[in-house]
């Protein structure tokens, strides 16, 4: 039991906060850079789907990018030419399919860590609403 106390402790756990659901550790600053998109099955079963994604960085969001990503299935689209992000401790990413006559579909989230700096290609996916899509990413 001494040793499992010991660990939460180092993880930012203190008594009282047994219910939170992330331990809110700082892990600094880093960059994000995307690497890429690939969709391996779409959300609409007639039309491609038109990709955004709504980026929340805890003290605000935004949309990116301001035109939609048509994305087929088997589709990739190189994201490396994407300026590389600022980001302090960690942000998420929401990924929507827009759709012109009802509600945006949710695709997904994804939280991408300074945690994660130097551990090479990542890789996020989104699997809500029967589509699958693949996030590569690097952070550093």
């Amino acid at each position: 039991m001494g040793n499992l106390l010991v660990f939460l402790l180092t993880l930012g756990w203190m008594p009282g906060n047994a219910g939170s659901e992330t331990f809110n550790q700082d892990y600094g600053t880093c960059r994000l850079q995307l690497i890429g998109l690939k969709c391996i099955v779409t959300e609409g079963n007639i039309t491609a789907d038109a990709i955004y994604f709504k980026i929340d960085y805890g003290d605000y969001a935004e949309e990116w990018p301001k035109s939609r990503m048509n994305m087929s299935a088997g589709a990739y689209m190189d994201l490396r030419e994407v300026n590389s992000i600022a980001i302090d401790g960690s942000v998420t990413f929401n990924m929507w399919d827009d759709d012109t006559f009802d509600p945006d579909d949710f695709l997904g989230s994804a939280m991408l860590s300074c945690r994660d700096a130097g551990a090479g290609e990542k890789v996020a996916s989104f699997t809500e609403d029967g589509a699958h899509y693949k996030l590569y990413y690097k952070v550093y």
